[in-house]
């Protein structure tokens, strides 16, 4: 006989006394066999004490054994439940299968039978009871390795933003006349893509895209980038290189897919005519808009090796001029009342006296 902590727990509910004295003969001694008559009586032990095994008659006294399957099961899901009746009905037993029951015996029935059936239901209960645990941890494993996916990107996230901005700084500090315009690009774009009623996410995005537009820019010569004379037509085409350089920087880093867009488009023109593209109006992104016109106004404002910066008038009156052909209108007007009504950044820059202009320049 198998210790009392070992054994199985089985109640059998049925009102005919020699039905339970049987079970109980049979099984009691690899098992602990409780008997009850009702199904009032069933549902009082299932609620003060452990059952592992339900043997239920169909019917009782007090009820309905096909009903009591379920509240059986309300009280204690992973009771096993195996039906027993005095008629062999087809009907019946799927019934009962569909309710919950793990198998249907009918009366009278054969005591190997009994065996075999009991053996079944536990083996059976066993398994649903593993296969829920490992579910259960299946999910907290998971969950636990989601969080670790989530920590570990944002960490390469972090580590690659650091580079790119590493990338940025380093070519701030080759060049001193665009010193800054990165920072001053993105503040004016997301300050402009704000006023335009752009969700907090999309402003965030086109700030990004500001600090990252130029950022290709590493992959173009430097004789050819920091010339204070003109440029020649194939130079021009070299310069306009930058755009494919800087997709091909931030296309691999998936969290920036979206704002690798905006860079991608930071050059088009509302009029069809700019680059790579040739993208028009409304086919370029919004972001990609306003940098473009965040991006010219920067240009017109501050020292170049080849001009004097603009004073704002003058840089507004440009703007307006650009709009429709270069720039989204929307996006013109705005940035001109932004500037007219000072609600953008203001900077201070020292002038180069004497400067060449060099032709192409906003190419």
């Amino acid at each position: 006989m198998a210790d009392t902590a070992d054994r199985s727990a089985i109640l059998i509910v049925d009102d005919d006394p020699a039905i339970r004295r049987v079970v109980d003969r049979e099984l009691a001694g690899d098992h602990l066999v409780v008997g009850v008559g009702t199904g009032r009586e069933a549902l009082e032990t299932l609620k003060t004490r452990r059952v592992d095994l339900l043997l239920l008659d169909i019917g009782l006294p007090d009820g309905s054994g096909v009903k009591l399957l379920a509240k059986c099961l309300e009280i204690d899901p992973e009771v096993a439940i195996v039906m027993l009746s005095g008629v062999d009905k087809a009907d019946v037993a799927a019934d009962c299968m569909q309710r919950g029951a793990l198998n249907y015996m009918t009366k009278p029935f054969e005591l190997d039978e009994l065996r075999r059936t009991v053996s079944r239901a536990l083996r059976k209960r066993a398994a649903r009871s593993e296969e829920k645990q490992l579910t259960a941890w299946l999910k907290e494993e998971v969950t636990e390795l989601r969080y670790d996916v989530q920590r570990s990107l944002r960490a390469q996230q972090e580590m690659v933003m650091a580079t790119l901005e590493a990338l940025i700084t380093a070519l701030d500090a080759k060049d001193p006349y665009s010193r800054g315009h990165a920072d001053r690009v993105a503040d004016i774009a997301a300050t402009v893509a704000g006023e335009l009623g752009l969700a907090d996410e999309e402003v965030e995005r086109i700030r990004m895209a500001g600090r990252l537009h130029d950022v290709g820019n590493v992959g173009i010569r430097d004789d050819i980038l920091y010339r204070p004379g003109p440029l020649s037509n194939e130079e021009r085409v070299h310069v306009r290189e930058h755009v494919r350089i800087g997709v091909k920087i931030l296309q691999p880093i998936g969290p920036l897919r979206s704002v690798t867009r905006l860079v991608a488009s930071h050059h088009e023109r509302w009029d069809g005519k700019g680059y790579p593209e040739g993208l028009k109006g409304e086919e370029i992104p919004m972001g990609a808009r306003i940098l473009a016109a965040a991006e010219l106004y920067d240009a017109l404002t501050t020292s170049r090796p080849y001009k004097e910066p603009l004073p704002q008038e003058k840089a507004i009156a440009i703007i307006e001029k650009a709009s429709g052909s270069m720039l989204d209108p929307a996006v013109a007007e705005m940035l001109t009342h932004l500037v007219r009504d000072h609600r953008t950044l203001s900077y201070l820059h020292v002038p180069t006296k004497n400067a060449t202009r060099r032709e192409g320049a906003a190419n």
